[in-house]
């Protein structure tokens, strides 16, 4: 009997790197050269600077194992390799590219220590991590591009250790009237295509909790309302919401802000 699982799921996870080429050309230049990528990080977008609005010293004991969760290029586990507390780093994307060639140079331009990183190619579940193992989980400006959010963050529930700490960071949950105004326009785009019976390869989904706008990349809008219901539901303890004020590009006069969710296991919950 032929199996073509392990070839058709490694074809799946390779999707990204080519959404990114052939939907967004013009970020390919980051995305491929690591001194432009510590160009962006450094003066062209918020998400580092926003990252430094939360004391990970008061969170973290030292020796603490940690995972950067679809940690891309690699810049957030940079930063934290810096950390004297931290002591190993696993960084989980799906990939290759990012892992083997983004990694290590950003690493080295950041003044990390990339001797701290262990790189894991995968996707966001299974963890396949033990009960109970990681002091902290961080995950960056991606976690809304899980398929099923709920599913996701009992998963980091079970492998992080009782008390540690979920840093959901560098989102952009819409307010609830933010997020009606965008489904209202969505539905109206829909209603005019329908009338004129426009053909779409991909169709948008649209719920209450959740809407998914761009199929090449897995971008789905969670409103703040939802983030906070869907960490509650997944057993783990909402701790705080810090809103930075900060945009996503530096020159943005208008948009979402970079919000981070500070969540942590029950210290008496084992699973």
């Amino acid at each position: 009997m032929q199996s073509w699982l392990t070839k058709q799921t490694e074809l799946i996870v390779s999707q990204f790197d080519k959404s990114m080429e052939t939907h967004y050309p013009e970020t390919d230049k980051f995305f491929k050269d690591p001194k432009e990528y510590f160009r962006g990080i450094t003066t062209l977008w918020n998400y580092l600077d926003a990252t430094k609005f939360i004391d990970y010293s008061a969170y973290l004991k030292p020796g603490a194992k940690v995972l950067d969760l679809a940690g891309g290029p690699g810049w957030l586990s940079a930063f934290l390799s810096t950390k004297p507390y931290i002591e190993k780093i696993f960084i989980l994307d799906s990939s290759k590219y990012f892992l083997a060639n983004m990694v290590p140079e950003l690493t080295k331009l950041m003044g990390g220590n990339i001797n701290k990183v262990e790189c894991i190619e995968g996707l966001f579940v299974p963890l396949f991590f033990n009960d109970n193992s990681l002091d902290a989980i961080f995950v960056s400006s991606s976690l809304h591009h899980a398929d099923n959010l709920h599913d996701t963050l009992k998963e980091i529930k079970r492998v992080l250790k009782p008390s540690g700490t979920l840093f959901i960071l560098n989102e952009t949950p819409p307010s609830y009237l933010r997020y009606i105004y965008i489904l209202i326009k969505a539905f109206a785009i829909i209603l005019k295509d329908s009338l004129i019976k426009k053909y779409k390869k991909n169709s948008p989904h649209i719920s209450s909790s959740g809407y998914k706008y761009d199929f090449a990349l897995g971008d789905i809008y969670y409103p703040q309302w939802y983030w906070e219901n869907a960490i509650l539901s997944s057993g783990l303890i909402f701790e705080k919401k810090i809103n930075t004020k900060l945009l996503t590009h530096k020159k943005e006069k208008n948009g979402l802000y970079l919000t981070h969710f500070i969540c942590s296991k029950p210290s008496e919950d084992k699973n």
